[in-house]
């Protein structure tokens, strides 16, 4: 996330950089997946509203992006705005699109290892959804997916947008990229969309 922090940094603003669990050099050899995680991102959110920061935008690719989503859904933090880049809809749907890029069959595997997570973590799998987390996003949303994405289906995508609540959200595709950073991939069209959005 280094090269975005630099593109918002160019921009004027301040950035704050963290690690989920079991990412990077945080600690941790487990992850939830996003649905413990919330955690983490309502912990820098309080960090930065206590220094009286009042201007939060939160940023998110892919995992981050639904850890954001849920950290509003479970303790109704009130960001500036978000900005989601290549979100899952659901655990089920992610653990499908990793056997999908695989190779293997998507079914039975994304019920099996969503419930078997679930089990070995203490949660329940088939409630992790991104698609019912956004409806209690009230800020402006830039929801942004690679064309190319074989992890994250246009379907997933339109399920999240469709129900983010906010009236002020931009869907934006973008068309030659993978599941990757859009920014290393289109990294003109990716700053014109932030800095339209940012400038709002």
């Amino acid at each position: 996330m280094l090269d975005q922090a630099y593109e918002f940094m160019y921009l004027g603003f301040n950035v704050m950089l963290m690690e989920l669990r079991a990412h990077g050099n945080s600690g941790s050899n487990t992850t939830t997946l996003g649905v413990r995680e919330s955690e983490e991102v309502k912990l820098a959110y309080d960090f930065l509203a206590k220094k009286g920061e009042r201007n939060i935008i939160l940023y998110g690719f892919s995992l981050g992006a639904v850890v954001i989503a849920k950290s509003i859904y479970d303790y109704d933090i009130s960001p500036s705005g978000v900005i989601l880049d290549a979100p899952f809809a659901s655990l089920k749907s992610h653990l499908e699109g990793r056997a999908r890029v695989l190779g293997f069959p998507e079914e039975p595997f994304g019920i099996l290892v969503t419930f078997w997570s679930g089990v070995e973590r203490g949660f329940n799998g088939f409630k992790h959804n991104t698609c019912e987390y956004v409806k209690k996003i009230k800020c402006p949303v830039l929801l942004q997916r690679g064309a190319q994405d074989k992890l994250v289906t246009q379907k997933e995508t339109d399920c999240i947008y469709k129900n983010v609540s906010s009236t002020d959200k931009r869907l934006v595709i973008y068309k030659n990229v993978a599941h990757e950073p859009l920014l290393s991939k289109d990294p003109d069209k990716w700053r014109t969309e932030i800095r339209d959005f940012l400038s709002k």
